[in-house]
């Protein structure tokens, strides 16, 4: 003789309701978290960094990748991109305010953009809510 259990049946509202969770967990998880970076474009205007521009510009990964070997953007990329082509000096405002200025120096130029938001920068990991890029004081004196 053999016994075969049975499993409890669940009501069909249970059912939907344990679906909806799991879809939306799915969804949370898929999406990861979002972050926006304000970006101070020569001119003085502001652009917004975020995931959908990263994907934008995630094209350049592999190309990137001979001098970065992860997925990440190189910060000089993404300062071209939005017409920063002479920098002397890098200003990184954090989330709580905390501003960090850097020389554009060897540490500066490989500095990488993360897919998750973070910026490398001489091996020091930051979270910028905007970001500054200087041009040289003599830029403006070449015709």
């Amino acid at each position: 003789m053999s016994y075969r259990y049975k499993l409890p049946r669940l009501p069909s509202a249970a059912y939907r309701l344990l679906s909806l969770l799991l879809a939306l967990c799915f969804l949370l998880t898929g999406c990861g978290g979002r972050w926006r970076t304000t970006l101070v474009r020569p001119d003085g205007s502001e652009a917004v960094i975020s995931q959908a521009t990263w994907r934008e510009l995630e094209k350049f990964v592999d190309e990137d990748r001979k001098a970065v070997k992860n997925k990440t953007l190189l910060l000089e990329r993404v300062l071209y991109q939005h017409g920063h082509y002479l920098v002397e000096t890098l200003v990184v405002t954090g989330a709580d305010g905390a501003t960090r200025t850097f020389d554009w120096t060897a540490d500066t130029a490989s500095a990488t953009w993360q897919k998750d938001g973070a910026l490398t920068i001489g091996g020091e990991t930051l979270r910028a809510a905007r970001i500054e890029g200087r041009p040289p004081a003599l830029a403006d004196a070449v015709t």
